[in-house]
């Protein structure tokens, strides 16, 4: 905004009233506190002092994005309830003229000058190399403790502590504690260690207890003095009035007497010396000017001995075992024993030996101790010998961390797992530290690395693929329970005969595993030796043996056909010159694709994002074909709004071959089976009428045009698709996958029956929910099983001469009225919705929430698509008038696309009202009206095409078109790019606008957001979006009850 007239601007933002008040707040009053640029925007912060408390100031915040648009807020109850406040006039009052006027360029320079001037005052003036200063630590023998630094006279930190910390932190600054010696935090630096120690006092400061600007020491609290020393240990410090201590020890450093006085035993500590806690816990003490550190255990009996003034301790008999485990192992380096005691036994880390055996199914371990010249085993309970409790206790951890537990005082290894890994490695990590001893039972038992696995693959005459697998050293009848736990995930496995298999990283089972589950084979076709498999595989396994496995191995009869694949894949087609004016680059390539597939002998998904040509590619193919084999008939199948479309192509691109248009009546269909024709073209209804006659057939190839059509192979139309006898079967899609991975195995088993194996098996193995690391590995085997058998290209890949296509998506607020109908609908059927759940449970209430939800999606359109005798406003239905209207003006021709013929009807009417010309095409159309229909718009001034989604989604050419609007949201978002791409596709010389129109807050917004948890699937395996379209089916019942959710605005 460039307007020089500040009072002005601010009344027009704010109001007359704002204005004035802004006038009772002087500049003194009006701080401007920082300014930033983020996103292209600039902020501008500032603080206004409070007329009756000055301790609480407004804090205010002013945008502006230098395209015309301020932003602003204030955190007062005024801007709470009104959006305005005197705060922020006030600030534009003073710094209007900046806000107004400034472009980004200058914002931009301002705030680098800024920055720049802010780095220039710490800036050194020119590099200098830093002084390593040092540092002492002092700790008076209360716990507290000095820092003094400096470089040849050290100099007690005392009250510059805080001024040191700040020039510290933040590497600017200086301070002084003498006329020779001024800290200056560019000049000087502190080692590692002294930087690590300088850390901990900077952490503490702020909870330094006593402290006063006078102090000269600190007492840091009991965790952080153990930091500390812990720190200084190898360092050194200085006791106040006392020595200088050069390290610090470890150990207990006070020695200790035992005697025995009739029944009784005496020990007591000999404190020769003063002793000095220097942390609460006795963890760190200091005794005969020097410094040591105790294990906690051991400061716990000096803290307890200490504390309770028990330098003397008097015991009985029954006691000793107590006093031998509690405090002798503290004390023993330097206790004496005197011959009064001299039942008790002192001595040093004792020989360990490990004795282990089989006992059944399990591993015992027997651990003797040797102390001296007596042998205890270690469930011995000897009171007269002092045992050496840590070298035990780490013996014992060492043992029980292979996996032995201990069963009524036997250390026991009794999993197969444990027992495994034990034998294999475990018992040479023991050895290594202790004397151990095997069994002859254990020394037999042998682990297994190696299996000695072979599988062998051939194509015999009869062209069918035989395998033969050879499982070298593995019993036949241990094999499903080997695959079971390699499944788990074991390590080992134990075999009958007691010996173990390695199942980790053995490459040859696991590779035996993963390719009888890849070829759906059972443990049994693999017991067997010998089987077949279809000769769709081959490619695949092909694919594995180089790449991958090192079982496989296969014959010279094999290795022939996988050469002539790659003999045919790298064949030069030829094209005339006419063909070449037609047929693009990419075309060709998808051509000889489908040549390639047809010759040897497997069948292919032509899976080219819509509006790429799959016709023209499939009708040169078959052009190809009828010039090697003239006599060959090809049977095409294609949803019935499509019949006649093919036709034309047939016309356009391949008019000299022959065609027969099987439709119309019985009658008529059955005359023209009689008919000579290369090319037969039917729809997926009339297939199913007419089996009868295209059974007794045999087809060079069967293409079916939408192959989703036949997604669910448990339909009639589907099944009857599978028996068409061909020689090859094609598959033509953008979405091979709408909603489940056995849409993909429904196809696959179109066009090359068995080579996915049962739908059962593959289901239950690729129906995955949640994707992680064992799911991506599963589905991308799949997608490289797939890959040589599915050719896919997106427009924006291959057509960069293709327009661009600009999605838009208009966000509508409903009209109040509109809020106040969903709400009540929303409102009402969750009322029902939880009567029939507490009733007849989620399956029976399912069914409502799926008529609830079709209502507020029509709700969203218009109310009058549910209430006839709505007569309010419709927000979307007016903002569809006035995004039409305005194209119109400019000369645009628009598509507009709904799943409801009510909401076109409705749409029409105001269309038309507004002058506006229309066709309208719904599912009532005939094949031929529609071709009709897209020809006139294409050629003639009519505005507007309003299309049912699913009636006109496919098969349409409507390139005269370049605003597509999809008037509400489908399930499906394939089902919109299949829409849109009627008109962003080959032959479109203008940008494709694309408008989706969705009401905010409401279910189109969380429909939207829910279709970006279904897309993951088929990216993985066909490099395309998830088409969903039967998304709705598979909700969770979280996912229907947040979509109905509904928050009313107060």
């Amino acid at each position: 905004m460039k307007d020089n007239d500040i009072e002005k601007n601010i009344k027009k933002i704010l109001g007359k009233e704002c204005y004035e008040k802004s006038l009772e707040y002087p500049k003194d009053k009006v701080h401007f506190q920082k300014k930033q640029l983020r996103d292209d925007t600039a902020y501008y912060f500032f603080s206004v002092e409070n007329k009756q408390f000055y301790w609480q100031d407004y804090d205010v915040l002013i945008s502006n994005d230098f395209k015309d648009k301020i932003g602003f807020r204030c955190n007062c109850n005024a801007f709470y309830y009104n959006s305005k406040c005197p705060h922020i006039a006030a600030c534009f009052n003073y710094y209007g003229d900046n806000i107004f006027n400034t472009s980004k360029e200058d914002f931009t320079k301002e705030i680098s000058k800024d920055v720049l001037n802010k780095l220039l005052k710490n800036a050194p003036s020119k590099y200098q190399a830093k002084e390593e200063l040092k540092l002492e630590v002092e700790l008076n023998l209360n716990g507290k403790i000095g820092l003094r630094i400096g470089t040849d006279r050290l100099y007690m930190l005392k009250n510059k502590m805080q001024d040191f910390i700040d020039a510290y932190v933040n590497n600017a600054g200086t301070v002084e504690f003498g006329k020779n010696f001024i800290y200056d935090a560019n000049k000087h630096y502190f080692n590692e260690l002294d930087t690590k120690i300088i850390n901990i006092f900077i952490d503490h400061y702020y909870s330094l207890e006593g402290y006063t600007s006078n102090t000269q020491i600190f007492e840091l609290h009991n965790n952080g003095k153990k930091l500390l020393l812990n720190l200084i240990k190898e360092k050194g410090f200085s006791i106040k009035n006392g020595p200088y201590i050069k390290n610090i020890k470890e150990g207990f450093p006070l020695g200790s007497k035992i005697s025995k006085k009739g029944q009784n035993y005496i020990f007591s500590i000999e404190l020769d010396a003063d002793l000095y806690k220097l942390t609460d816990d006795f963890e760190y003490i200091l005794y005969e000017n020097e410094c040591y550190h105790l294990k906690k255990h051991d400061a716990m009996v000096l803290k307890e001995i200490l504390n309770n003034n028990m330098e003397t301790l008097i015991f009985d008999e029954e006691e000793l075992e107590t006093f031998s485990k509690s405090i002798l192992p503290t004390v023993k380096e330097k206790v004496e024993v005197d011959s009064s005691a001299s039942n008790i036994i002192i001595t040093k880390k004792p020989d360990a030996r490990l004795y282990f055996d089989m006992n059944y199914n399990d591993i015992i371990c027997n651990v003797k101790l040797e102390y001296g010249s007596k042998e205890i085993d270690y469930f011995d309970n000897d009171k007269e010998i002092l045992r050496d409790m840590d070298y035990e206790g780490e013996l014992i951890n060492n043992i029980l961390k292979q996996g032995f537990i201990n069963k009524k005082n036997k250390l026991t290894l009794d999993e197969i797992e444990d027992i495994g890994s034990f034998l294999d490695t475990g018992i040479k990590e023991l050895s290594e530290k202790y004397e151990t001893f095997t069994s002859t039972k254990i020394r037999n038992i042998s682990i297994e690395k190696n299996t000695n696995i072979k599988s062998t693959f051939s194509i015999g005459k009869d062209n069918i693929m035989h395998y033969n697998f050879s499982l070298g050293d593995i019993n036949p009848d241990e094999l499903d329970e080997i695959f079971t736990s390699l499944k788990k995930k074991k390590k080992y496995y134990r075999l009958k005969s007691g010996n173990f298999i390695d199942l980790n990283n053995n490459a040859e089972l696991e590779e035996l595993e993963e390719l009888a589950g890849t070829l759906n084979l059972t443990t049994k076709d693999i017991t067997s030796g010998v089987g077949e498999i279809p000769k769709y595989r081959a490619l695949y396994l092909d694919s594995l043996k180089k790449t991958k496995y090192n079982i496989i191995e296969t014959d010279n009869i094999f290795d022939e056909f996988i050469e002539n694949f790659h003999n045919y894949q790298n064949m030069k087609l030829t094209f005339t010159k006419d063909e070449n004016n037609v047929v693009r680059d990419y075309q060709k390539i998808g051509i000889k694709w489908l040549y390639n597939i047809y010759k040897c002998g497997f069948g292919g998904i032509l899976a080219d994002e819509m509006g790429l040509g799959k016709s023209l590619q499939t009708l040169y193919f078959i052009k190809k074909v009828l010039k090697e084999k003239p006599d060959s008939k090809f049977l095409i199948v294609v949803p019935t709004s499509l019949v006649y479309n093919w036709e034309n192509e047939i016309l356009k691109f391949t008019p000299k071959i022959k065609y027969a248009v099987l439709a119309g009546t019985k009658e008529k269909r059955k005359a023209l089976f009689e008919k000579q024709a290369s090319i037969y073209i039917t729809s997926y209804g009339l297939l199913r009428e007419d089996f009868d006659y295209y059974e007794k057939m045999n087809f060079e190839v069967c293409i079916i045009d939408e192959a989703q059509n036949i997604k669910n192979p448990n339909t009639v139309a589907t099944k009857k698709a599978y028996k068409i006898k061909a020689h090859t079967k094609i598959a033509l899609t953008g979405t091979p996958i709408e909603n489940s991975v056995t849409e993909l195995w429904s196809i696959f088993n179109f066009i090359m029956p068995g080579f996915l194996g049962s739908l059962l098996n593959f289901s239950n193995k690729y129906s995955v929910k949640e994707f992680d690391d064992t799911t991506n590995k599963m589905l991308s085997s799949l997608n490289k099983q797939i890959s040589p058998f599915i050719l896919r290209r997106k427009k924006k890949d291959v057509l960069t001469d293709l327009p661009e296509k600009i999605e838009n998506n208009i966000f509508i607020e409903l009209s109040p009225n509109q809020k106040k109908l969903y709400a009540k609908e929303v409102e009402k059927v969750n009322k029902e919705v939880q009567e029939i759940v507490g009733t007849e449970g989620w399956s029976k209430a399912r069914f409502l929430f799926l008529g609830l939800i079709m209502r507020l999606r029509q709700l969203c359109i218009d109310p009058r698509i549910v209430y006839e005798n709505y007569t309010d406003e419709s927000s979307k239905m007016e903002n569809l008038v006035k995004v039409v209207k305005d194209a119109v003006a400019n000369e645009h021709k628009i598509l507009i696309f709904s799943s409801f013929k009510t909401a076109l009807d409705l749409a029409n009417s105001s269309l038309n009202n507004e002058g506006i010309t229309t066709y309208m095409l719904d599912g009532s159309v005939s094949a031929k009206k529609r071709m009709q229909l897209v020809d006139n718009f294409n050629n003639d001034n009519t505005n507007v095409f309003l299309i049912m989604l699913k009636a006109g989604g496919t098969g349409l050419n409507l390139t005269s078109a370049d605003i597509v609007i999809h008037l509400d949201l489908w399930w499906n978002p394939q089902a919109e790019n299949q829409a849109t791409d009627r008109a962003h596709r080959i032959g479109q010389k203008n940008n494709v606008e694309v408008v989706k129109l969705v009401a905010l807050g409401t279910i189109e917004e969380k429909i939207l957001e829910l279709q970006e948890k279904k897309k993951m699937l088929s990216d993985k395996l066909i490099e395309g979006d998830t088409r969903d379209q039967n998304v709705i089916e598979k909700l969770t019942e979280e996912d229907l009850k947040y979509l109905i959710s509904y928050e009313q605005e107060e």
